[in-house]
Order: C-alpha cells, then structure tokens, then sequence
C-alpha cells in the first residue's frame, strides 16, 4: 500500500508491504523526493529511503520452535533523470543506492532503465499505460538481471483503475530464480 502527498516540487510516499499469503510484514518505508530540475522535456529527481523490512526467522526456545519476525534497518538514496521524448513518451535511467544498519545484507544497488508509454486511449471508456524496465539488482555480492513491465488499465471519468506489475529474472544468483512474477491491483486516486 503506497500513499503519494506533495506540493510543488516535494514529495512524501509512504509504503507498507504485507503479504497476502499469511498476512505477515515484509516492510514499511518512507520516500521523500524532491524534483530538482523540472523542465518540458527533462526531469531530475532525487531522493531518500529510510525503510524497515521484515525476516522471519525460526528459533529453538525450550525445546520447541518458535518463530520470530526480525527487523532490518536501511537507508536509500535514489537519482532519477527522465527524459520526455514526446507528449505521452518518456525514457529514463534510475538508480537506487541502499545501506543496511543490522544483521543481513549491507549493500544494495538497482540501476534501471525505464521508458513509459501513458494515457493512450483504447475506447471512450478506457486508456491505457504501460513501463517497462530492464534493471540490474545487486546486494552485496550477489546481482542479477531482470525485466518487468507495469500495465495499468484507466477507466474514464474514474478515480479507479486496474494495475498489474511483472517481473521476470533474465539470470540471477539471487533468492528463487522465478521465471515470471505478477500481482494485480485496484487502485484509487483521490484529487
């Protein structure tokens, strides 16, 4: 669940994952962002993370295994250029650069390369979005390659609309080697 508040040029998102299998934490976090440079036809965002994610972990206490759920602590830094190629195309790098403070992993890179195709219209009733992204994730000495897209399906004249992301792993030596991930979402916009 993410949250979008800002004025001008500042932004405040916060985030909280769970998961929907057993309803347990997976993280909460925070992005501040501020667009640096903002232009017709460029854009330079920058920002910071200060986030928490969770781990569970089992433990043997008098004889009997009991889980606990840890926490970990991070901080972020992300840059972000996006380039408007034309009105409803636009081409960008981003790069996020992460530190953790306790037991786990220490350092984290993602560099991606994203382009996004907006509001295209399909009918009187509905428009279409999409970004895909190619990106390079390493934490520690650990990395692999993946591919994901974001679609989003909008209704006209409706705060709501439909969204899917999908992540696919090209090679990695990180976690499963999952050959496609998904998830769909409803999602409200207040104006």
């Amino acid at each position: 669940m993410t949250s979008n508040f800002g004025k001008n040029r500042f932004s405040v998102e916060p985030m909280i994952a769970i998961s929907m299998k057993n309803i347990k934490p997976w993280s909460v976090g925070v992005f501040a962002r501020y667009n640096l440079v903002e232009q017709d036809y460029f854009t330079l965002r920058v920002g910071v993370n200060p986030s928490v994610n969770f781990q569970v972990e089992n433990y043997i206490q008098d004889g009997k295994e009991v889980e606990l759920i840890q926490s970990r602590r991070y901080f972020g830094a992300e840059i972000a250029p996006l380039f408007t190629v034309m009105k409803k195309w636009r081409v960008g790098f981003y790069y996020l650069r992460a530190n953790g403070f306790d037991e786990g992993p220490k350092n984290g890179h993602f560099f991606g390369f994203n382009t996004s195709i907006s509001r295209v219209r399909l009918s009187r009733y509905f428009y279409f979005s999409m970004v895909p992204q190619i990106f390079h994730l390493r934490i520690d000495d650990s990395e692999g390659y993946y591919a994901s897209a974001r679609l989003s399906l909008h209704f006209s004249d409706s705060a709501f609309s439909l969204a899917s992301t999908l992540n696919h792993s090209l090679k990695t030596e990180l976690g499963p080697d999952y050959d496609l991930t998904w998830n769909l979402s409803l999602i409200y916009r207040m104006d």
